[in-house]
């Protein structure tokens, strides 16, 4: 249970650090925001994949 909770919580945090880069940043590097939104989504897709996973299994 804790690891979801920390995947979640760590694809949250990564994902708005990207926004908060294009925030701050004047020009910012949007290969680096990409990235940062797919790893996020990655962390919280696995998640929601897991617990269907259990739901249904």
């Amino acid at each position: 249970m804790l690891s979801i909770i920390l995947r979640i919580l760590t694809g949250t945090i990564i994902a708005l650090g990207g926004s908060a880069y294009v925030m701050i940043v004047p020009h910012p590097n949007f290969l680096i925001v990409s990235i940062s939104y797919l790893i996020g989504a990655i962390l919280i897709g696995w998640v929601v994949a897991e617990m269907i996973k259990h739901k249904i299994a």
